[in-house]
């Protein structure tokens, strides 16, 4: 909010449980993204999956674990 930071400590298992999963999906033991902001999926060669954020220029991998989870939104 505005230009005040604030910084929690938790695990993503805990943020996982906090989040509302109609906003948010864990794409990989490493994040938690928002739903809204995913501009595109991409799928490489080997069957492997990244995901492209509004306003953020770098693909994030998908790992396999959690590729169930993003199926689930049908966004492909």
């Amino acid at each position: 909010t505005g230009k005040r930071k604030f910084v929690i400590k938790k695990s993503l298992k805990n943020w996982e449980i906090v989040l509302p999963t109609n906003l948010f999906i864990r794409i990989h033991r490493s994040y938690i993204i928002n739903i809204n902001q995913i501009s595109k999926i991409e799928k490489s060669n080997l069957n492997q999956y990244s995901v492209l954020l509004n306003n953020f220029n770098n693909p994030i991998q998908v790992s396999r674990r959690f590729y169930k989870n993003l199926k689930k939104l049908s966004l492909n």
